[in-house]
């Protein structure tokens, strides 16, 4: 009795819009400071002034959030027939439970945080009813969200049967919200997926979601959210008031519409000699479709009053829209609307739409590629995407010859740091340290390359100061404190080793990763029972610390239990699919197994993900060997010196087999 007297309440409450959707964009606000700041391993970061951080925090998660939130008041509106202006009021407040999360992650976690992603596509439906299971520690979810979502649910289900008191409508209810939870985390990548679902294959889902016209993730994420809430709110209004409908979604504009779609023509005629993936991608559509809806509600504010909620609504998300689509598009935008708005001479605003169809495609760089058309800028920009999207598919050659193409006419940073990355991964590594060396302003990823690089050639030293360099610099510090503790660890240097993790820990590295650092010291020096000591303590800290679980299989691939050691590995391999040592430790015990077959897929799959290491190549050039092919070996051998000139065992077996 009290709570439903709670609820009618609530739903009394007078506020307006601004103050409602203030009230919901603080909410979630605050649960992605909270997640950014709490999170041990800073995988969020949160830094206004970086682009890609701004998207995230401001844009990209909001919209997320925002979307969720429509489609539940809808599931509350066709269930209860209630006013959706009440039920928004009470869902309002219960939207505060998503605060909980991140604080309950931190207190398991032990500091740690979790890493997560969305989920990898609509083929993962089958796998939802895990999530009930708390036996298992989930990839993609982390014990914050079971619970956040578990709360919601229940809330869910007692919100229907206060209204209803009908226990099958309110069981509807909750399963139907846990699915649009669920189809939330997957929508992403399953949109990403849908040339693969069609049986077309040309680009891998990561580069099309990852890459394409908007340069940022968030972006891209952003936008497929925004034509989620479109939809909601389409479908909200339908129920509820059809007349907003027919005034707001007004398709008959054509000096809006026309302009525009004639803008995004000319973009994408311009860029195609150079960039033929822009069709490739749904998401390209679904941004051209944000782009014409985004144009149609600015238009319909401008005839409304400025005092009523509908205008409010109208403005709020074609800003929110807008900045999805980049800050010139958000610039175009607000020109067409102050010229719709405050100028008698309408057919000006055909300027702003066409410009807005244009920047699309070319977004800072739309300016100077229309006014006047500069072919050089047309050609850097379209290079650098095709490039960019080869370089994300995982096709180095072809990634490479476009920044080769690209560094004839223009050797910014961003150009030479592909083009050394793209050496490097083709296996030419002292190239791509070169070219990594005459970047002017070396950032994060340059030094995160170079200082791989040379670590993997053996020059553990020149990482080292390139790594000092940057902390310096207050480049990443966190990260590479880490990193010089690691390389000081592997080689036995236990007062740098300390030294590093001790100035790591005042920027607030996590446990786990410093107890994982000193058991490869230890595993190193030979002491296994230490070293075991302090995996097992950094996987208390974080049960998915992959490092820890490797060095756990090494443990037990040096005491000859295989069976364990694989186990181990394994494990660490859900938890880091990517990881090139993982596959060389599998590919080993295949080895000692006589799996000759399995084991040289294993090599090869570890290669593949990173052709500049010595170890895959070096066991390899063993199976090989083995195998009675001396001249592959050879190769195998030689191209472990490749890597790392200094590499004895290498040389000592190419001696011994030429012999």
């Amino acid at each position: 009795m009290r709570l439903r007297t709670l609820i009618k309440r609530i739903e009394e409450e007078e506020f307006s819009f601004p103050i409602g959707f203030l009230s919901l964009f603080s909410i979630i606000l605050c649960r992605n400071i909270f997640e950014s700041a709490f999170e041990g391993s800073q995988i969020l970061g949160f830094s206004p002034i970086s682009s890609r951080s701004f998207y995230m925090m401001f844009i990209h998660f909001p919209l997320f959030y925002i979307s969720i939130f429509l489609w539940v008041l809808l599931v509350f509106i066709l269930l209860t027939k209630e006013n959706w202006i009440k039920i928004s009021k009470a869902l309002l407040i219960g939207m505060g439970v998503i605060i909980i999360a991140p604080i309950i992650d931190i207190i398991v976690s032990k500091g740690s945080g979790y890493e997560l992603t969305y989920l990898k596509g609509f083929g993962e439906f089958t796998e939802i009813h895990k999530f009930f299971d708390f036996t298992r520690d989930l990839l993609q979810a982390s014990w914050g969200q079971r619970v956040e979502i578990l709360l919601v649910l229940t809330g869910g289900f007692l919100y229907v049967l206060i209204k209803t008191k009908n226990f099958f409508k309110s069981f509807f209810a909750s399963i139907i919200i846990y699915l649009i939870i669920f189809l939330h985390g997957v929508l992403p990548n399953t949109i990403a997926r849908i040339p693969s679902y069609l049986g077309f294959n040309k680009l891998h889902f990561r580069t099309i979601i990852t890459d394409g016209i908007l340069p940022i993730d968030s972006q891209n994420y952003a936008v497929i959210f925004s034509v989620s809430i479109i939809l909601a709110g389409f479908l909200i209004c339908w129920k509820s008031r059809k007349e907003l409908i027919r005034k707001i979604f007004n398709f008959k504009s054509p000096l809006i519409i026309i302009p525009l779609c004639f803008g995004i023509l000319y973009g994408i005629f311009l860029i195609f000699p150079y960039y033929q993936f822009i069709f490739y991608s749904p998401i390209s559509y679904l941004i051209f479709l944000l782009a014409i809806l985004s144009f149609i509600f600015a238009n319909r504010a401008t005839i409304t009053s400025g005092n009523s909620s509908e205008f409010k609504i109208l403005i709020t998300v074609s800003i929110f829209f807008s900045i999805a689509l980049g800050p010139v598009f958000l610039f175009l935008i607000a020109v067409f609307f102050l010229f719709k708005k405050f100028l008698t001479t309408r057919w000006l605003v055909v300027v702003p739409c066409f410009l807005a169809g244009f920047s699309l495609i070319y977004q800072g760089d739309t300016f100077k590629t229309i006014i006047p058309i500069n072919k050089t800028s047309l050609e850097i920009k379209g290079r650098k995407l095709a490039g960019w999207s080869y370089f994300l598919n995982a096709d180095y050659k072809k990634a490479l010859n476009q920044y080769l193409k690209l560094y004839a006419i223009n050797k910014e940073d961003e150009i030479q740091l592909r083009l050394g990355q793209s050496y490097l991964n083709l296996g030419y590594i002292d190239k791509g340290i070169e070219t990594l060396e005459k970047i002017r302003e070396p950032g994060y990823e340059t030094i995160l390359s170079l200082g791989q690089a040379y670590t993997q050639k053996g020059e553990h030293k020149r990482a080292i100061k390139i790594y000092k360099k940057a902390i310096e610099e207050n480049l990443e510090p966190a990260e590479f404190y880490i990193k010089i503790a690691r390389i000081a660890a592997r080689k036995g240097l236990e007062e740098e080793m300390a030294l590093a993790i001790e100035k790591s820990l005042l920027y607030g590295n996590p446990a786990y990763k410093i107890y994982q650092i000193k058991g490869d010291y230890y595993l190193g020096k030979g002491d296994k029972k230490r070293a075991l000591g302090m995996y097992n303590k950094a996987l208390n800290y974080n049960s998915r610390c992959t490092s820890a679980l490797a060095g756990i299989g090494i443990i037990y691939y040096s005491q000859g239990n295989l069976p364990r050691a694989r186990e181990q590995f394994l494990k660490a391999l859900r938890f880091e699919p990517g990881n090139e040592a993982i596959y060389n430790n599998l590919g080993a015990i295949y080895l000692i197994t006589k799996s000759y077959e399995k084991a040289e897929q294993l090599f090869k799959k570890s290669i593949k993900k990173n052709p500049n290491q010595t170890e895959a190549y070096y066991n390899l050039g063993l199976l090989y060997e083995k195998m009675g092919r001396i001249e592959e070996a050879l190769e195998m051998f030689n191209n472990v010196l490749k890597v790392n000139p200094s590499y004895a065992p290498a040389r000592r077996k190419i001696e011994e087999l030429k012999e």
